[in-house]
């Protein structure tokens, strides 16, 4: 089902502290064509981020050393809106708390390790949709409002048109 709905040009930022398990995501996405940035730990995701890195989409680990991945989340959306740079969070906790958490924290999802590498790219591809849609439906509503202000601009030049004629036949 993943394949059906394969994202194309998507940027995966992978952030967890333990090099074993960014090969194992980066493995998994690496079929399908993903563009990949990996870090080690969240300051490092955070710089990049601050550098002009914009993945599509975030990978993030809950439980890392310095700063856990509900901080990066919450760092992240001082900046980035959810419909804008989702954060998928990876915790190994099955715990309902730690989905809250993470939810609360600004994460559109939290996936649960160890987890199948079709549900994995079927959540990516679906947070990618959704974000990529979002700003497809931003930019047509910009685009709607430009259209309606030129059309009232228009109204304005035709009735002053119509006064101008108007005027000009009750003088002759």
């Amino acid at each position: 089902m993943a394949s059906n709905m394969q994202c194309k040009n998507c940027h995966i930022l992978i952030v967890d502290e333990r090099p074993e398990n960014r090969q194992v995501l980066a493995n998994h996405l690496s079929l399908p064509n993903y563009a990949i940035t990996q870090a080690s730990n969240g300051e490092e995701a955070l710089e990049a981020i601050e550098k002009g890195l914009k993945p599509d989409l975030i990978l993030l680990h809950v439980m890392m050393p310095k700063m856990t991945g509900y901080q990066d989340t919450r760092k992240i959306r001082e900046t980035w809106q959810a419909d804008e740079l989702p954060v998928v969070l990876l915790g190994e906790q099955n715990q309902r708390a730690d989905w809250v958490i993470g939810l609360e924290s600004g994460a559109n999802d939290y996936l649960t390790q160890p987890f199948e590498k079709e549900e994995l790219l079927f959540r990516i591809n679906i947070h990618i949709s959704l974000c990529r849609l979002r700003g497809e439906n931003k930019r047509l509503l910009r685009e709607q409002e430009a259209l309606r202000q030129e059309n009232a601009d228009l109204k304005i030049l035709q009735r002053r048109q119509c006064a101008k004629a108007n005027a000009s036949w009750l003088n002759s």
